[in-house]
């Protein structure tokens, strides 16, 4: 980034290379889709000269957790050192969002070690990412895939039953966190060369529903009930996180010393009064 005049240094933000889940899966037989990641990097370090102090990546959490177990069984919780363990020599098969994001990622710090550039990274790994949407909304295409299987798809009939239904994972974070969480990255000198998971709290189909039927009772004849007091399905064990470690770099950063996260709640019900306007009732 170059240096404009009245500043003495800059950041760079830029999303990894998946930023939309993808629904087809990887295997060591299938093509590999080119990352970008390194090459840049390396136009970041080749033009971005002194004035760029930080790099800021944004990831996704499915870097992070196992995806042959997350959900079969409780594990141990995840931290920012774990690694979705998946590898193209045993010819896993997983979906090819996580084998995009985990590559894209690794490829950076990689290149961070290997290159030692001026700026430093920080790379931002959030889980189901919920909440308002920022871009122009014309119609019920215009939802985003992540908003609509945790939230929309509750609401215009493609649910009609809870029994069945589940996510791929089970912990969100607000968008609007998410946002804030770049913008303090961008100062904060505990961010620095760090893993920041963001992990607001446990997400899954029945406390969804259970949130729109409380909040929006107009809704109620569309939304499935299902059993309100079981939230995770019974054969369902996500495993936990452990995100001390983030929670304390995110709490420097912020304006008060403190970080609190955007509830479930909140997040959803603006969600969804964002998406009724646009005719997604039929």
């Amino acid at each position: 980034m170059p240096k404009d005049k009245g500043h003495t240094s800059a950041s760079l933000i830029i999303p990894s290379e998946s930023s939309t889940t993808t629904s087809y899966l990887y295997s060591r037989r299938a093509p590999i889709q080119k990352f970008r990641t390194t090459e840049i990097l390396r136009a970041a370090h080749h033009f971005g000269g002194p004035s760029l102090r930080r790099f800021v990546l944004l990831g996704s959490a499915v870097s992070v957790l196992n995806s042959f177990e997350d959900l079969p069984r409780q594990g141990r919780p995840y931290t920012e050192k774990d690694w979705n363990p998946f590898t193209i020599a045993r010819n896993d098969t997983v979906p090819g969002y996580n084998v995009s994001n985990t590559r894209a990622e690794a490829a950076a710090w990689q290149f961070m070690e290997k290159a030692k550039p001026g700026f430093d990274l920080t790379g931002i790994n959030p889980d189901i990412i919920t909440g308002p949407m920022i871009h122009p909304i014309h119609g019920p295409k215009s939802i985003n895939e992540t908003k609509h299987f945790a939230i929309a798809s509750f609401i215009d009939g493609t649910h009609k039953r809870i029994e069945g239904v589940t996510f791929l994972f089970y912990h969100f974070v607000d968008v609007r966190d998410v946002a804030r969480s770049h913008v303090d990255a961008l100062k904060n000198p505990a961010a620095a060369n760090q893993r920041v998971l963001l992990i607001a709290g446990l997400i899954s189909p029945q406390l969804v529903v259970n949130t729109i039927r409380q909040n929006f009772p107009s809704l109620k004849d569309r939304v499935p009930e299902g059993n309100p007091s079981q939230v995770l399905p019974s054969d369902v064990h996500p495993t936990g996180w452990d995100t001390r470690i983030s929670l304390d770099i995110l709490a420097k950063g912020s304006r008060d010393g403190r970080q609190e996260y955007i509830e479930l709640e909140k997040s959803i019900i603006d969600a969804v009064n964002m998406i009724l306007p646009i005719g997604i009732l039929g």
